[in-house]
């Protein structure tokens, strides 16, 4: 069935609606979409001038945030620290209905068959770009709630280890660094310690 059937889809904000502050309202870019979860890094955070309308743009717990130019299929399940967070430019803000859970709409969008056909129905051809009418008409598979849950389950759990793997990698290339530039400064150095 077509995506416009089981969420409803909402263009986000553009980040030039309000001005920058630290006090103001974070605003989700693409940047902030990571492995199935919004993420504070590079998070922008905005004062709009007026509260008239900008609801729709506001997040709730569980609405999917996905990117609408460049990596399409690139998507996060809204957890409750983000509500009231705003939808940026960037991004589609969709609200599911009971028929499909948040977390499956999120691992559905990651299939290469998924990936494959946001590229094919997208314009623009260094950055695609796809529109909300292009994504309503999107196919989508609705299994029955409970198999959704279970694949969410089994899919967060491996999702969950990579990021602990990924954390590992980073952590060991900065040790890595770190050792690298001690054993390499030794008591004659090919260079200059400003080098290191």
């Amino acid at each position: 069935m077509p995506l416009a059937e089981v969420c409803r889809i909402q263009a986000g904000l553009s980040k030039r609606t309000g001005r920058e502050s630290p006090d103001g309202t974070p605003i989700v870019m693409i940047g902030n979409i990571a492995r199935g979860r919004i993420v504070r890094d590079g998070l922008t955070r905005i004062v709009l001038p007026g509260d008239a309308g900008m609801d729709r743009y506001q997040l709730r717990p569980d609405d999917v945030v996905c990117a609408r130019t460049g990596d399409l299929g690139r998507s996060a399940v809204a957890a409750a620290e983000n509500a009231g967070w705003l939808v940026g430019s960037g991004c589609l803000r969709l609200r599911p209905g009971p028929a499909v859970l948040p977390c499956y709409l999120v691992h559905y969008f990651e299939q290469p068959a998924v990936r494959l056909w946001l590229r094919a129905s997208s314009t623009g051809s260094v950055i695609p770009n796809l529109s909300i009418r292009t994504l309503a008409e999107m196919p989508v598979a609705v299994p029955p709630i409970g198999e959704q849950r279970a694949l969410g389950e089994v899919l967060g759990l491996l999702d969950e280890k990579i990021a602990v793997h990924e954390e590992i990698v980073r952590a060991t290339a900065e040790l890595r660094g770190s050792v690298a530039r001690l054993l390499f400064a030794g008591e004659h150095p090919p260079f200059g310690p400003e080098r290191f």
